[in-house]
């Protein structure tokens, strides 16, 4: 959709990554509130068909193309998605991340944009039952991590402090997100989910249209008056037991079964020797770990920042409603499409 970049009174703002499933929600979320959002991807994704969504196909590696888009719009804020996240894979691999984040900060720079937000990873630290000491606490324990770290870096090296702010996302659910429907949902709706009889045990949870208004409400703050340079989005941590519950009584049917965390790690070494003959595997052994480790994080700050948190029962009804769309899913637990 064309939309004159000349318009008054309308702010303006960029969304790398818009098909994404954050991005997606970030876009409509923005759009709602009044924004025009040009919203730049190479993925076939989901299309935002507000009146005050301009979609373009770009790699924002593509300088020339890139360029065109700021000398046309004057942009107030640059939400940088734009990710590869696929797990398991090489340095090599995860380069574009690199590139992509280059690419941006010159752009930023160049044109002078008033701000820039960059979505990094909780996964630049890694270690059990540790929250990390400061904002440059870096244990990454895979590559993805690792690459976001250099992001993080790069950034913080060649932007002034007042311009940019990194989020770090935890697990983001919510509608749209299709792995949660067939992986968590589905397990859970016939009773094939396990989880820990651990108590201690938390996990962080972020339904992703709270983490799009939490990121919004980042973005009118005055960088400069913040007391930190990184935070993490997310709700506050709960246990798997009450976030399952809240799942359950949604579908209206299934339930979790419960198993110390030394068997589930056992599970997911099992998974791993599956994995290898081409058997397979209900769990790896990254899903074990993650299903049975505290990684806590500075969340608390979050919240109190941006008075941004999810009422549980209405977002799994929402995510019930969206995943009860898909006649598949639906014919899979016994349950009537929507």
């Amino acid at each position: 959709m064309t939309i004159d970049a000349n318009t008054p009174h309308v702010e303006t703002v960029l969304v790398t990554g818009g098909r994404g499933f954050i991005g997606s929600h970030l876009v409509s979320l923005l759009c709602e509130q009044g924004y025009r959002v040009v919203s730049v991807d190479i993925a076939n994704g989901n299309l935002s068909a507000h009146p005050r969504s301009i979609q373009l196909d770009a790699d924002i590696r593509d300088v020339r193309k890139m360029e065109e888009v700021f000398s046309q719009y004057d942009f107030s804020c640059v939400f940088d998605l734009a990710s590869y996240t696929e797990v398991g894979l090489t340095m090599d691999e995860y380069q574009c991340n690199v590139d992509q984040t280059h690419a941006m900060v010159r752009l930023v720079r160049n044109y002078s944009t008033p701000k820039y937000i960059f979505y990094s990873t909780q996964f630049v630290h890694r270690v059990k039952g540790q929250a990390p000491k400061n904002e440059v606490d870096y244990k990454p324990t895979e590559c993805y991590g690792a690459s976001k770290v250099i992001s993080e870096k790069y950034i913080r090296e060649n932007l002034p402090e007042e311009q940019w702010l990194i989020l770090r996302p935890s697990y983001i659910w919510g509608p749209g997100l299709e792995r949660f429907r067939d992986g968590l949902l589905y397990r859970l709706a016939k009773k094939q989910f396990l989880i820990t009889s651990d108590k201690k045990f938390k996990r962080y949870y972020g339904y992703v249209e709270t983490i799009a208004a939490q990121t919004i409400a980042f973005s009118k703050m005055p960088f400069s008056a913040l007391p930190h340079k990184v935070y993490y989005i997310s709700d506050a941590s709960l246990s798997m037991n009450t976030f399952c519950s809240h799942l359950a009584a949604a579908l209206g049917v299934g339930g979790a079964w419960y198993a110390p965390s030394f068997v589930i790690q056992c599970l997911g070494l099992a998974g791993e020797i599956m994995g290898k003959v081409s058997l397979p595997r209900p769990i790896n052994s990254m899903q074990a770990r993650e299903l049975t480790t505290n990684f806590p994080i500075p969340i608390q700050r979050t919240i109190e920042a941006t008075g941004c948190s999810t009422d549980y029962s209405l977002a799994a009804r929402k995510m019930i409603e969206w995943a009860c769309q898909d006649e598949d899913f639906c014919q899979k637990i016994g349950a009537k499409a929507i």
